[in-house]
């Protein structure tokens, strides 16, 4: 595999696979409560770095946006807030043989997620 086929397929599934970011969020305080609507943007100039040798990645300025459920998840007696921020990250990936691809085998996201900055 070439180097921008493994950027390729960790940014593919650092944008399309939300379970990786939902775990994630689920490990913060307050956790994932509430939060809907989501997705993950990796533009062209956000810094994204692959150490083949060593199987890990880092990423910087990537967009997370979100609609947050605030005050109740299910229910009509919470409001909806729009969230954007920006997001880094490291992990590590491992190789796929049977298919020439990779997956993401642990993941550390950094992101502001107080929604009431001042």
């Amino acid at each position: 595999m070439t180097l921008e086929g493994i950027r390729s397929d960790l940014m593919e599934q650092l944008t399309m696979d939300i379970d990786l970011w939902a775990d994630e969020l689920d490990n913060t305080t307050p956790g994932h409560y509430g939060i809907d609507n989501w997705q993950v943007i990796i533009e062209s100039d956000s810094y994204f770095n692959v150490d083949i040798p060593k199987r890990t990645f880092s990423f910087n300025k990537v967009i997370f946006r979100a609609t947050l459920r605030l005050g109740g998840s299910n229910d009509e007696s919470g409001f909806d807030h729009s969230f954007n921020e920006f997001a880094s990250g490291t992990g590590t990936f491992e190789f796929i043989e049977d298919n020439n691809k990779v997956q993401i085998s642990e993941l550390t996201i950094d992101m502001n997620l107080d929604i009431f900055k001042q």
